[in-house]
């Protein structure tokens, strides 16, 4: 059972996939929340593609700026498992979003990983002073991309997500 919904930042439309015969409904109750954020079409692409082909159910909301991002972050009817953050955004930047992250779930409740072609080394410790779980290098191959974002997903919705569920 995948199913997926990719929110286009350029068309404001939501586009969605149904595999199974299940109601959407429950499916998306079933699904991991993930908001991806990036500015750059081509790695857009890339990321719902990745996303798509994840053998999960994942219910994605893309957005393509920082302000964005944080309107969607602070949507009090919308909860995310998971924030794929680029660093260099325009206008309001990846750390501005990392940073109202944390001022509003704190250090621990919301994984955000930063998917970034870094400048430096000084960028990425940066991110880990401002509460970034993690900061990832972006590939720069269709299946290095996917294989990233699939390795990331499994971490984050499967490891960390089953380790925190009291069985």
């Amino acid at each position: 059972m995948i199913w997926q919904r990719a929110t286009s930042p350029v068309e404001g439309k939501a586009a969605h996939t149904d595999t199974t015969t299940q109601d959407a409904a429950s499916s998306r109750a079933a699904a991991s929340q993930v908001i991806a954020v990036e500015d750059d079409p081509a790695d857009r692409r890339l990321i719902e593609d990745a996303l798509i082909s994840y053998p999960a159910p994942i219910d994605a909301t893309i957005v393509g700026d920082g302000e964005r991002a944080i309107e969607a972050l602070s949507d009090p009817s919308t909860s995310f498992d998971l924030v794929l953050l680029d660093l260099h955004l325009p206008g309001r930047d990846g750390r501005d979003v990392l940073a109202h992250v944390r001022a509003r779930h704190g250090p621990t409740q919301l994984p955000v990983v930063v998917l970034s072609s870094l400048a430096s080394d000084t960028d990425a410790l940066r991110c880990y002073e401002l509460g970034a779980n993690a900061v990832v290098a972006k590939a720069f191959d269709l299946d290095g991309f996917r294989d990233v974002v699939h390795r990331i997903l499994a971490y984050w919705l499967g490891v960390v997500s089953s380790s925190a569920d009291p069985a």
